[in-house]
């Protein structure tokens, strides 16, 4: 997910399945390095309020990084007129308390009266998603090579091996291996066209919908597309659904255009007084019919929820 502002958070709205989006849900904020956040959330609860009441943050040793946890108010899903391939994937999460912004955490910026991001502005996607990798094993005389190759196998967890190659003049061995990487990863990402997005889905796509050629994986869903401009970073999408395989995508990735959302569905929300129940209403999907959609939109891609 990606934080908006002091209270709200934004991610997709598949990544709740089938679940209750009531109960018990958390934010972890500050820190670049995956773990179990629901733990770290649940053990600092306490102390995190009181810390935010101070203007400070809690610094987790293990964590090596400055990490808040924050508590959910609740969470709001647009209503939906498509559940299969284009469902409106997002989600705005409202916190129970502000969040005081650090040096590590800080809002991205919304763009404004339906703003698309630039023709010639870089587009980047971060997340913890599964990455795709050919490592090459060198030669044990050479140190520098090895001492380089054990950072990379030092900075991941491989989790198996695809093809394993071995050329016997130079006597180098490579794998094609994926990971879930231990840090935050970023990577550009390539946007096409909703035209030519059409064209390889063979398929009409909406217009609040934003297309890729790859760039992100399993695991990569909530987080934000984001792009930079006039010295500060936008946001452009949240990401949905990968193009089949990751290492070689066949069809395009889909994501969320975030423009198409912002004066319609997060401002009303952001802006309300006193959490206007009749806001939620006319903008929110009942928590049912939610997990009735995310279990078509998941058939529609054949995949298990």
């Amino acid at each position: 997910g990606v934080l908006i502002s002091r209270q709200f958070v934004l991610t997709a709205a598949h990544c709740y399945r089938n679940k209750n989006t009531t109960g018990f849900l958390s934010v972890r904020l500050g820190s670049t390095k995956r773990t179990n956040y629901t733990l770290h959330c649940q053990r600092n609860t306490g102390k995190n309020f009181h810390l935010e009441r101070s203007n400070t943050t809690v610094i987790h040793e293990d964590l090596d990084d400055q990490v808040i946890c924050m508590e959910v108010d609740y969470v709001c899903i647009p209503l939906q007129d498509n559940c299969t391939l284009f469902m409106k994937d997002i989600a705005l999460l409202k916190l129970k308390e502000p969040v005081n912004f650090t040096t590590y955490i800080w809002p991205i910026c919304l763009p404004e009266h339906c703003e698309e991001p630039p023709s010639n502005a870089s587009i980047y996607g971060v997340g913890w998603g599964i990455v795709y990798d050919y490592v090459i094993y060198p030669d044990e005389t050479d140190e520098s090579l090895n001492e380089a190759d054990k950072d990379v196998r030092d900075s991941v967890e491989y989790e198996s091996s695809a093809e394993e190659t071995k050329d016997a003049s130079s006597e180098l061995e490579g794998f094609l291996v994926h990971f879930h990487p231990k840090t935050l990863m970023e990577r550009n990402i390539s946007l096409i066209t909703n035209e030519q997005c059409e064209k390889q889905l063979a398929t009409t796509v909406p217009h609040y919908a934003l297309c890729s050629n790859g760039g992100v994986c399993y695991g990569d869903s909530g987080g934000p597309l984001m792009y930079k401009k006039e010295g500060q970073w936008f946001l452009a999408g949240i990401h949905s659904v990968v193009g089949g395989d990751c290492y070689n995508p066949s069809k395009p990735s889909v994501h969320v255009r975030v423009s198409h959302f912002v004066d319609s569905f997060f401002l009303p929300l952001m802006q309300q007084d006193q959490d206007s129940e009749s806001t939620k209403h006319n903008l929110c999907i009942k928590d049912e019919a939610r997990k009735e959609c995310v279990t078509t939109f998941y058939n529609s891609y054949n995949a298990s929820i």
